[in-house]
């Protein structure tokens, strides 16, 4: 996961247009990620504890907190856009098609973490975007819900069935990497994972890198056979993109049983890409 997740962040209140005050959570040495108030004029900061929570507006302590909403993420990733930054993502995007305002993902994951109280219906509004950061928005949202304290089994199933019934719109490597492993995964725990078999089974890329992606979590928690099942389905997919990820989940396979690992390749390496060859084989290397 991104290096926001490891970075000290600090919560900051701003007096909004609209009369609220919104908390902010912004890593320091992410400056350009500051927040504006609403009507762009300077805001004034005060310091707040990193756990006053995002929620609905309600007086909590003194300072009132209100849910953010996607017009407020299209605005602050606005704000951060830089051109240079554009370029840089631009590259690594395999469909050019896809549009981007050049927001570095600290940034990007520093807006999702304010973010993180919206509602689902704004959520799905940020995937309705065809600009890439703002569904990013809504891929660390629904990871970052996911992992909240007191999920409860409602809540999980709103969230898998969230990026499942938008998996269209989970179009790009990272976006699906972003998500999967909990939001699909983590709620898969407990239940048949015939969902994963179709996925991986799909005629589109992007199901079918979701399909191992979301095993990650599964693996996590020692539970090794139907990862291996699906790494068995897609150990000869013909693309890139899915067989990356196919080599990670046999190397995380690895380091919680090393012996099935091995009986796998004995069994299946022919048909792997060298990529995920070598990064498989990296949970048999001595440290």
């Amino acid at each position: 996961m991104s290096p926001v997740e490891d970075v000290a962040l600090r919560g900051l209140t701003v007096a909004g247009a609209d009369g609220y005050h919104w908390i902010y959570l912004a890593a320091e040495h992410h400056p350009h990620s500051w927040p504006v108030t609403l009507d762009g004029t300077r805001p004034s900061f005060n310091l707040l504890s990193r756990h006053d929570s995002i929620g609905p507006a309600h007086a909590r302590g003194g300072a009132m907190t209100a849910r953010i909403t996607a017009d407020d993420v299209a605005l602050r990733l606005e704000a951060a856009a830089d051109e240079a930054e554009r370029a840089r993502i631009r590259k690594r995007l395999s469909d050019p098609v896809i549009q981007v305002l050049g927001v570095r993902m600290g940034s990007v994951f520093d807006i999702a973490r304010l973010a993180q109280g919206m509602e689902l219906a704004q959520v799905h509004l940020l995937l309705d975007s065809d600009v890439y950061e703002m569904r990013m928005v809504a891929a660390a949202v629904l990871d970052f819900k996911t992992r909240g304290r007191g999920v409860s089994e409602e809540d999980r199933t709103a969230l898998y069935e969230v990026m499942m019934s938008r998996i269209d719109r989970f179009n790009t490597w990272d976006l699906i990497d972003r998500a999967a492993p909990r939001v699909v995964g983590w709620y898969l725990l407990d239940k048949p994972r015939d969902v994963l078999f179709d996925l991986a089974r799909s005629d589109d890329r992007w199901r079918r890198r979701l399909a191992i992606t979301a095993a990650f979590w599964i693996i996590r928690q020692g539970d090794l056979d139907d990862p291996l099942m699906l790494c068995t389905l897609l150990a000869g997919d013909p693309e890139r993109l899915v067989q990356t990820n196919v080599g990670v989940a046999l190397r995380e396979i690895g380091r919680v049983d090393s012996q099935r690992l091995t009986r796998f390749l004995d069994q299946h390496e022919g048909e792997l890409s060298a990529v995920a060859r070598r990064t498989a084989r990296t949970a048999l290397t001595t440290a």
